[in-house]
């Protein structure tokens, strides 16, 4: 059973059942709990949390257990790109703040007056390349993310497994060799047993001249056989 997965949590997602059930799951991730810069993040934050006696909103507060899938430092894709546009904007108005002077203004909402420095604001912010939780961060002309790298996982015993990477540019580049994958297929297929169903279709299953007097799949012949 294949299950190719475009939920975008999935490392959030407990998956200790499936792990040994024969399930082939693959999906993509933007948030890789595992990254430095994830991990020290998450720290700082429950320490935070902590500080104040807050709950922790996210996977950090659980400790792996023994069989989980789940990695204790995982958050959710929502949240990891909402830290990364707080720092994008943080580093932007830092930028715009270095090359000429900026106030800033009361601005009511409902009105039509906007900020004097805000279409340099977007401008630095198309500028701007940086690293952030969800890897490298930078936009095209248009204000589009560009140049970003997803990986792809795989549900292995272990839990989930990076076998490659996408990039806009170059597509899909899987990192396992032959000899990873004729394991994994071998593996799979342990201690269970294969019911084959075809029908007869010349030449390649066909019944033997014999076949009245032979039994079981002794009577077939053919290039399939």
């Amino acid at each position: 059973m294949y299950v190719f997965c475009k939920y975008h949590d999935l490392h959030m997602v407990e998956l200790e059942d499936f792990k040994y059930g024969g399930t082939n799951i693959t999906a993509f991730r933007l948030v890789n709990p595992e990254s430095d810069l994830v991990q020290q993040a998450v720290r700082e934050w429950i320490q935070g949390e902590t500080m104040f006696n807050r709950a922790i909103p996210f996977g950090g507060k659980s400790i792996k257990g023994a069989n989980s899938t789940v990695n204790p430092f995982s958050i959710s894709t929502e949240t990891a790109l909402m830290y990364d546009a707080a720092l994008l904007f943080a580093n932007a108005l830092n930028a715009l703040d270095r090359s000429q002077d900026i106030e800033t203004v009361n601005l009511d909402c409902n009105s039509e007056q906007t900020w004097q420095h805000g279409n340099s604001l977007i401008n630095y912010m198309k500028l701007v390349e940086m690293t952030g939780l969800t890897g490298k961060v930078s936009f095209d002309t248009e204000g589009f993310r560009s140049n970003f790298k997803l990986d792809i996982v795989e549900l292995r015993k272990e839990g989930l497994t990076q076998v490659g990477t996408w990039e806009t540019g170059t597509g899909a580049n899987f990192s396992r060799n032959y000899t990873e994958q004729y394991t994994e297929i071998v593996e799979s297929l342990h201690n269970k047993t294969l019911v084959v169903s075809t029908i007869l279709n010349d030449p390649f299953l066909m019944l033997k001249e014999d076949s009245k007097v032979l039994v079981g799949n002794d009577r077939y012949e053919g290039y399939s056989v």
